[in-house]
């Protein structure tokens, strides 16, 4: 199938990582800043990227020295500089211009994570015959109605075995810390769209795989697998259909703006009404055990 970036509808293989993002449709990483802010975040958002940060640099480096480590040299520049803030650095990364560049610890904890990878039986059993990057684009219809061209990219694909898998680092890897990465970083959206996604190209899609890699030490792998009637996929279905329907009214209003400008009221999520709660009932149980209180 020829790649059109204006009409890139299908399953493409061997997209490059800047035409993904240059081809039309709207990806998670944009639903997700708009599921959180508002149209202006979003804007800024395409202006301006997500910025650097070591998490990012680390993640991005380790995805591609496990994935595709015939890459790594050509997108990977290390150094044996301890820190950034040197002329050294700013040297480094101007011979280097374009690639991700690491510091001599960042590095070292690149090389940590692979190695941790590679030795766990269950990572590998489940990276065993993927396909690097994949990338689906499909038409989506909001809540309203409207026609909406999304697009997705896991990190791997497993065609006969109908698997999506994304690596992702994390500080920890108990339930509620999964938990909270899954619902803050929205792996649980990129996970419905890979189902949605492939399946409405032909794709016979069965389940999504995260491998989460701890960073800290010592550094360790919890596969997590998510089928499309997993709960987190429930969830990310009806998020993704909320905020796509708030996408496409953006662009068809083309609207720019951030906060409304007229004075609202602030909604109160549910813990802090739960901790209102409890002051009250607190408060209510020290008046009634008043010590001044005098009985008629």
């Amino acid at each position: 199938m020829t790649f059109n970036p204006e009409q890139p509808h299908g399953i493409h293989a061997d997209i490059s990582d800047d035409a993904y993002s240059a081809a039309a449709g709207v990806r998670r990483s944009e639903l997700k800043i708009l599921a959180n802010g508002t149209p202006k975040d979003v804007i800024h958002y395409r202006s301006h990227g997500i910025g650097d940060s070591p998490a990012l640099r680390i993640g991005s480096a380790t995805d591609l020295a496990v994935l595709t480590p015939e890459l790594y040299d050509e997108r990977v520049a290390e150094s044996d500089i301890a820190t950034r803030r040197s002329a050294a650095w700013r040297d480094f990364e101007e011979v280097h211009a374009g690639k991700i560049c690491l510091t001599l610890s960042e590095a070292q904890q690149v090389r940590d994570l692979t190695a941790a990878v590679a030795e766990s039986k269950q990572a590998q059993h489940w990276l065993a015959g993927t396909q690097r990057q994949l990338s689906a684009w499909w038409d989506h219809t909001t809540l309203h109605g409207d026609t909406l061209l999304c697009k997705t990219r896991p990190d791997a694909v497993i065609a006969d075995k109908g698997r999506t898998l994304d690596l992702k680092t994390c500080q920890d890897l108990d339930d509620h810390s999964l938990n909270r990465s899954c619902r803050d970083y929205a792996y649980d959206l990129q996970a419905y769209m890979n189902a949605e996604g492939f399946l409405s190209q032909g794709f016979d899609w069965k389940e999504h795989i995260i491998i989460f890699v701890r960073k800290r030490p010592p550094i360790d792998v919890r596969c997590v697998v998510m089928t499309i009637s997993s709960p987190w996929l429930t969830r990310a279905e009806h998020v993704f259909n909320q905020v796509t329907t708030r996408y496409a009214h953006m662009v068809k209003n083309d609207e720019r703006h951030g906060w409304d400008t007229r004075a609202t009221s602030l909604p109160m999520e549910n813990w802090i009404e739960n901790e209102t709660l409890e002051l009250e009932r607190q408060a209510l149980e020290l008046q009634n055990h008043n010590p001044n209180k005098t009985n008629d």
